[in-house]
């Protein structure tokens, strides 16, 4: 089952939009959550606005740490090793892969968006093995291959 630790893309998208379009507006005023002062003079108002912009900006920031984790399977091929464990994809287009062997080694690999689908990446493991892999994407679930230690494995994330 794939976690989502923050709103949806879509939401994030709006949001920033909105963010977008009220800053380059200057348009901070109508800006409609309650201030913990009143408002009475024009430099009450320009504080207002700025502590709104403050707001605004740090749940933007806190928003680019978005992450999805998903479940990932797989196998190396004319072997009998199979391997299970998660990647988590950021809002940056950068992830790491994390996954144990059915022969007890531990790997790891970070990996990159290299466009709207595709990714690659590099695998460590901790009995000495390492290997590129490439994978497809459909943004929840997807397929990949590469190799470890020289032999070639195929792996399926997502639900």
């Amino acid at each position: 089952m794939p976690t989502l630790e923050c709103t949806s893309v879509e939401g994030y998208h709006s949001f920033v939009n909105s963010l977008v379009m009220r800053v380059v507006a200057m348009r901070l005023e109508p800006l409609a959550w309650p201030l913990p002062f009143e408002i009475g003079s024009d430099q009450d108002q320009i504080g207002a606005s700025l502590v709104r912009l403050s707001a605004l900006c740090v749940l933007a920031l806190g928003l680019t740490a978005c992450s999805m984790t998903v479940p990932v399977q797989g196998q190396v091929q004319a072997a009998s090793e199979t391997f299970t464990g998660s990647a988590t994809g950021y809002m940056d287009g950068s992830g790491k892969l994390s996954v144990v062997s059915s022969l007890g080694a531990s790997c790891s690999g970070d990996f990159v968006y290299v466009s709207a689908r595709e990714g690659s990446g590099t695998f460590r493991c901790s009995d000495g093995r390492s290997g590129p892999f490439t994978f497809v994407s459909t943004g929840r679930h997807g397929t990949g291959h590469g190799t470890l230690g020289g032999q070639a494995f195929i792996f399926t994330f997502g639900a």
